[in-house]
């Protein structure tokens, strides 16, 4: 366990508080269109590995120029926030790939996080040294496969297709992979990456679960609800940085513990998943907030005798 240095951690704290920021502009290139003889204006956005066009109005009203400039503005922040970003991969803070990066973004531009989706197992387990301002063995360990859980998700509100936002993320499109009774996604290729929607289980209810908000099936997993119910932001490295909503260290560490001791003994994932709760733990033991550990497993051990028989089992691996 290793303390980032004090001019790595300070450039994340610029990026946290002024990047990608929710319900703000998005950096855009402005572009001028001569449609039967007017000019147009239209404000285009990258969205992964897609730009979209936003028409503005045109050329010439006060108000289309002034959103215009405010939209400039937010694309040379945006190049500030790039030079910032390759410092810190430079540095060796971990990143996404450019794939799965991409991903992050169009989940990020369409409000999706705002709106309560949570990231969640391996790459939200990444996410946590810069955050945390440490470093730990293991931290780099990477998978295509992202997990996003919508147990926190609201769904009231316009309906956003997943299936749709995907397809930004990837220039050959994506692969649906369908659930037949239900006639939804229940898992979404994106080039070599697997995307999997996840929500709370409830007593008699089915899995997978139809979410129409999102036009999409997700499979219905327990302790959901513990692991969103507290959650923050982070920036992902990627682009001009991308925001995300994860589970606070301490609740994502102590689900691990609970959800190790629901796998085969002998299987990798439940290894993998005793030892991010463990570098979870050391981590906020290091930097002084073993509290919120302590805190969270107090919140979990209430919930009832099997939370408590798979924490305690789990806590006797570490």
């Amino acid at each position: 366990m290793q303390s980032i240095a004090t001019n790595i951690t300070t450039l994340y704290a610029d990026l946290l508080q002024f990047a990608d920021p929710v319900g703000g502009v998005l950096p855009a290139t402005i572009k001028t269109k001569k449609i039967k003889g007017t000019e147009q204006v239209y404000a285009s956005v990258k969205h992964g590995a897609t730009r979209i066009e936003q028409y503005l109005g045109p050329k010439g009203s006060d108000e289309v120029e002034r959103y215009a400039q405010s939209r400039k503005q937010a694309q040379a922040i945006a190049k500030d926030h790039q030079a910032t970003i390759t410092m810190l991969r430079r540095a060796g803070m971990l990143a996404p790939p450019v794939a799965i990066g991409r991903i992050f973004e169009v989940l990020s531009r369409a409000g999706l996080f705002q709106r309560g989706l949570v990231l969640s197992g391996t790459h939200a387990f990444r996410l946590y040294p810069l955050a945390l301002g440490v470093t730990w063995p293991g931290a780099a360990f990477a998978t295509n496969d992202i997990d996003i859980s919508a147990a926190s998700f609201a769904e009231a509100g316009e309906p956003i297709d997943l299936g749709e936002v995907l397809a930004r993320a990837s220039d050959n499109g994506i692969e649906p992979q369908w659930h037949t009774d239900l006639n939804l996604p229940a898992r979404f290729m994106i080039g070599t990456a697997g995307l999997d929607v996840i929500t709370r289980s409830k007593r008699g209810r089915k899995s997978p679960v139809a979410i129409d908000a999102l036009n999409v099936a997700a499979e219905a997993l327990p302790f959901q609800e513990y692991l969103t119910e507290r959650t923050f932001d982070v920036i992902a490295l990627y682009g001009s940085g991308v925001r995300i909503r994860i589970p606070e260290p301490a609740r994502f560490a102590v689900h691990k513990l609970i959800v190790a001791q629901r796998r085969p003994a002998r299987a990798v994932k439940r290894q993998k998943d005793l030892d991010q709760a463990k570098a979870i733990r050391d981590a906020l033991e290091f930097l002084g907030d073993e509290h919120e550990f302590e805190t969270a497993l107090e919140d979990a051990q209430q919930r009832g005798r099997a939370w408590r028989r798979d924490i305690n089992a789990s806590l006797k691996e570490l």
